[in-house]
């Protein structure tokens, strides 16, 4: 009985840390680069030894993997909240919903930028089928709120968050350029190229979501 509670007492102060790993890792991300980052400094900011960090994380790919899965099952808490509530949802109501809710969260974008390049680039296949399945299980659940909110085909709601995908990585890579660049695209002649990534968004969703609706 009591080498029970102690095991579990144990899993819950595992728990507990891994969570600390992944707040540190994020508060981490939010101020600099990821290149920048060097695992050995998320373990001191987490007050571990680096070998300690490894036996949670065995590569800086994975532990910031399940920093965007964090981030990502707190984002779609908000866009479901934001669904199930009783006010009377528009095209374009939703487009926004979707777009403040990324934009209340400013990493999340850039985090969203390196999953299919790079954090998905070195982690074993037990961590990709695992993360794979938490993005479908909440994809499929928010996808049929969307449907229903909206009256959408079944599959639609689905399809409408995996474009917005696409959209995120895609201005989100556009916008967040680097010093040269945006000074570069701040003359007269480039201004085409200059642009905020909110707008952008909030834009292109409303769009599609419209057309989608209409479709329905």
């Amino acid at each position: 009985m009591d080498g029970g509670k102690r095991r579990a007492m144990s899993s819950r102060q595992k728990a507990q840390r891994r969570q600390a790993i992944l707040d540190v890792a994020w508060v981490e991300f939010a101020a600099r680069p990821y290149a920048a980052i060097l695992m050995a400094e998320v373990a001191a900011a987490a007050g571990l030894a680096k070998g300690t960090l490894y036996l949670y994380f065995p590569t800086k790919e994975a532990l910031f993997l399940a920093v965007l899965e964090a981030q990502l099952a707190a984002w779609f808490d908000a866009v479901d909240a934001s669904l199930d509530a009783g006010a009377v949802l528009t095209a374009t109501a939703v487009a926004d919903v979707l777009c403040a809710t990324l934009e209340a969260r400013p990493g999340l974008a850039r985090l969203l930028a390196l999953l299919h390049g790079v954090l998905e680039a070195n982690v074993d296949r037990a961590t990709a089928l695992a993360f794979k399945r938490f993005l479908l299980a909440r994809v499929t659940a928010t996808g049929e709120r969307l449907e229903r909110r909206l009256a959408l085909a079944p599959g639609q709601g689905v399809q409408a968050l995996l474009w917005t995908h696409a959209l995120v990585i895609g201005l989100g890579s556009m916008t967040d350029a680097p010093p040269v660049i945006r000074e570069v695209q701040a003359l007269p002649e480039l201004a085409l190229f200059d642009f905020a990534f909110g707008p952008a968004l909030v834009t292109t969703l409303r769009l599609l979501l419209r057309g989608m609706e209409g479709e329905a």
